[in-house]
């Protein structure tokens, strides 16, 4: 018999560090990369090479669809 709870199809969740669910969160808000380094104080190459990162621990093929993912699953 099936679990009513819904939890057998629930994806788990992706280890994330805190700046990457900093990062994630700010490209939900519609912030660009160059916004995000400057918001950070950060390049915009560290803010690419994390949102790579996030994607990658996702298994997403790009921004759009881990950003998605991540609302849809509720971790952002």
């Amino acid at each position: 018999m099936g679990s009513t709870s819904g939890e057998e199809n629930e994806e788990p969740r992706p280890v994330l560090s805190l700046r990457e669910i900093e990062i994630l969160s700010l490209l939900e808000q519609g912030f660009t990369v160059r916004d995000i380094a400057d918001k950070l104080i950060l390049s915009a190459h560290t803010i690419r090479t994390h949102r790579n990162n996030i994607r990658k621990k996702m298994g997403c093929r790009n921004t759009t669809q881990m950003v998605a993912k991540a609302i849809r699953a509720g971790w952002i």
